[in-house]
């Protein structure tokens, strides 16, 4: 009889966690954003529309046919093997090793507004030992 029992228990546990499986299956790729290959040509288009009145809206000036070449632009960007690098003579800053935390600095006081008096500014912290 307990055999039985643990037949049904598992029948149901297999059941429930494929239900579960699904579930969170299907969330995750309704989730995930878009990409650029998603993007079809008409959207394209819509999309430049979209982003040249929005532009326009706040003031700015982005002809629609602008905007659609510089998302073609930036198309053939991403479809590059290897993107293009700095300019010569344009230094690249360096990496810093893994592990490497920046001291803390000091921020700089506030410039005066004449409603109060200036303050000194707070003492550094103490050093790591």
């Amino acid at each position: 009889m307990l055999s039985h029992m643990i037949d049904e228990w598992a029948l149901w546990l297999l059941l429930v966690g494929f239900a579960v499986g699904v579930a969170a299956t299907a969330v995750l790729l309704w989730r995930l954003p878009r990409r650029e290959d998603d993007v079809a040509a008409e959207e394209r288009r819509v999309e430049a529309a979209w982003i040249a009145d929005t532009i326009e809206r706040h003031g700015g000036s982005a002809p629609e046919s602008f905007v659609e070449e510089v998302l073609d632009l930036h198309q053939a960007y991403l479809g590059l093997a290897r993107p293009p690098g700095p300019p010569p003579g344009v230094a690249v800053p360096p990496v810093p090793p893994p592990g490497y935390a920046p001291s803390p600095r000091v921020a700089p006081a506030p410039p005066s507004t004449g409603q109060f008096p200036p303050q000194a500014p707070p003492p550094p912290p103490p050093p790591n030992r």
